[in-house]
């Protein structure tokens, strides 16, 4: 529900697949319309999506997102999920809340 209300999607309220499937379309389009009063605007849109403290890679393959103009980032302490594809991986330590700012 907030994913969609923050994207300005107009949803349902009550079901939780309509409004999945509403942001599975949203990822997947190119370009965005936004209308401002009377103002239609379309830009390309880019979007990161994250996963993080992933435990079960078999669900995250429910909410995997492979086309649009975006990209997804796994993080997991999990080294079996560097073997599944899509993944490609860098291993690394833990990191400061700073340089993980950084790094996004």
């Amino acid at each position: 529900m907030q994913i969609v209300e923050h994207l300005g999607i107009e949803h349902d309220d009550h079901d939780r697949m309509v409004n999945f499937n509403l942001i599975q379309t949203w990822l997947g389009d190119h370009v965005q319309r936004t209308k401002d009063k009377d103002t239609i605007e379309f830009k390309e849109v880019h979007w990161l999506l994250i996963f993080d403290g992933t435990n079960d890679f078999d669900a995250l393959y429910d909410y995997w997102y492979m086309n649009g103009q975006g990209s997804v980032l796994v993080t997991s302490r999990d080294s079996t999920g560097k073997t599944r594809p899509p993944m490609s991986y860098l291993e690394m330590e833990p990191l400061t809340s700073r340089d993980s700012v950084e790094m996004l």
